[in-house]
């Protein structure tokens, strides 16, 4: 099926004129119409799978993880008041605030050369 949207369409015109058209094709294209990817696309393509197959892996043991917790949550019978569910909700927070900042300062020190100036710049020597 072939679309388009041109005031010479509606006129029901013999010639063609510059508009963008989309082919719509049941099935694969014919090799002269098929776009070919260059060698620089395939090596892309290559290198991207190993992380996003890692993704899927990674998402994967995530919903296996929500499964087991949601699961766990409603088999137990314990209550929790107000106050306990704060208590939890701003330790929690407070954990990934202080973990991201570590993460981050660690980042920031290896890239910026304090790692290197704090040891002196060299490895020691293996005695094995």
């Amino acid at each position: 099926m072939v679309r388009g949207s041109s005031a010479a369409q509606a006129e029901g015109a013999n010639h063609l004129p510059n508009v963008a058209w989309s082919i719509e094709l049941s099935g694969p294209l014919p090799r002269g119409l098929r776009k070919q990817r260059s060698a620089k696309e395939e090596v892309g393509m290559r290198r991207h799978l190993p992380t996003i197959l890692l993704l899927l892996v990674l998402l994967g043991l995530l919903g296996l993880a929500l499964t087991f917790m949601v699961s766990a949550w409603r088999g137990s019978t314990a209550h929790m008041s107000v106050h306990g569910w704060i208590a939890l909700s701003l330790g929690v927070f407070f954990s990934v605030l202080i973990g991201c900042g570590l993460m981050a300062l660690m980042f920031y020190s290896s890239r910026r050369g304090y790692d290197d100036r704090a040891s002196g710049g060299e490895q020691a020597p293996d005695d094995g």
